[in-house]
């Protein structure tokens, strides 16, 4: 309230929250990906090439951080992140989602060493996962970022597609 005046402050701040933001903005960088829209960066591998978005890329991955990516739109990668593993790599990054055939499991652990992706790794180097064929293709497991200290949790499963749209949630705070 202005004193002055008894009028309502024309400067008080409201905030308004969308419950699920991070879902549906993860949903809309997914679709610019498959879509090729907005890419700014190539990943160069021996055996093909993948367009993204150099943001995603930093954001998710400590090994672009590393190289610092700032000033290029081009990134050559080593040798053994051959395309085979770099897509379903890419694809979880953009979709949470994990897709891979398992003969490339090992691999794909040893792909996200290399990238220094923390929460893929955990979320495949798991013995049980490696070792028993017979056991169910879904896993859920916490897993907690320490740079967002969030505790996040993981999925494993045979869908490569990202979920359905979510409907918007409001609440004002």
């Amino acid at each position: 309230m202005d004193t002055m005046k008894g009028k309502p402050d024309s400067f008080t701040m409201k905030k308004i929250k969308v419950e699920n933001w991070s879902s549906f903005l993860l949903q809309k960088l997914y679709h610019c990906y498959t879509k090729q829209k907005y890419c700014d960066f190539t990943l160069k591998m021996v055996d093909g090439n993948l367009k993204v978005h150099s943001v995603v890329m930093n954001a998710c991955s400590n090994y672009f951080i590393l190289i610092n990516l700032e000033n290029s739109s081009t990134l050559t990668l080593p040798p053994q992140l051959r395309k085979e593993l770099m897509e379903p790599i890419v694809n979880f990054i953009y979709s949470g989602v994990l897709s891979f055939k398992t003969n490339i499991q090992k691999d794909l652990v040893e792909a996200s060493k290399i990238l220094k992706i923390d929460i893929l790794t955990k979320l495949i180097d798991t013995e049980d996962i490696i070792n028993d064929s017979k056991s169910s293709t879904s896993k859920t497991i916490p897993f907690e970022d320490a740079h967002i200290k969030q505790r996040h949790f993981l999925s494993s499963g045979d869908s490569p597609a990202p979920p359905p749209p979510p409907h918007i949630f409001f609440s004002f705070l």
